[in-house]
């Protein structure tokens, strides 16, 4: 898709009128996308029922000290971390509403990274497109609302994509740290994650050799 330059005459010069826009709404935009997906987000966690995957996750986290989740949890195909969390969530109540809530805003804050992510890395006019897709995806809207894992997982990859991003730009040892342990969490949450680690230690890798890092920052 191939966009054509757009330009005003402005104190003597030209100036593209979308990249004008975009740095005089950028905030306000992306927030008003931002809560438009928070709004749908609940709209689909209030007509939602527990399905039989969601009551087994529910019946993991409900016991009695946070040992006998993980004992629990062992004989459950995914790793430990959101059930966890789950524990102390549903002392918020045990509603199937409030129960998804975990997941409605982690699934929310995941799209704020990712626009995070994108805007550093690639400008503001791609991040807010990328927030768009992340926002209204009726698939990611679909797992924002369900009782699992995968809008933590979705939360824990953007952020490491964004601190690794802040890591490499300005060469900080506390975003790399950030980094780790939003990979460290994201593998202990989801299974899955490992293809995410292999891929992205790959491309830190290939920006390690591409910028001929140091060894200390």
């Amino acid at each position: 898709l191939t966009l054509m330059p757009v330009f005003e005459q402005a104190s003597g010069e030209h100036r593209p009128l979308a990249s004008s826009w975009v740095e005089r709404h950028l905030l306000p935009t992306a927030l008003a996308t931002l809560g438009l997906g928070f709004v749908l987000r609940l709209v689909s966690a209030t007509r939602l029922y527990l399905d039989s995957d969601e009551a087994l996750h529910y019946l993991i986290a409900h016991q009695t000290s946070l040992a006998q989740v993980y004992r629990v949890s062992l004989a459950n195909v995914h790793p430990f971390l959101f059930f966890f969390l789950l524990h102390f969530w549903r002392l918020l109540g045990d509603s199937e509403f409030v129960l998804r809530l975990m997941s409605v805003i982690a699934g929310t804050a995941a799209c704020w990274f990712g626009f995070q992510w994108l805007s550093y890395r690639f400008g503001r006019l791609t991040g807010l497109i990328g927030l768009s897709l992340l926002a209204f995806n009726p698939a990611l809207v679909a797992l924002s609302a369900s009782l699992r894992q995968y809008a933590l997982l979705m939360f824990l990859l953007t952020v490491a994509l964004y601190t690794l991003e802040r890591a490499f730009a300005e060469r900080s040892e506390l975003m790399l740290v950030w980094f780790g342990l939003a990979l460290l969490a994201a593998n202990v949450t989801q299974y899955s994650a490992m293809w995410f680690t292999t891929a992205v230690g790959l491309y830190a890798l290939i920006r390690i050799v591409r910028e001929r890092l140091p060894r200390r920052w």
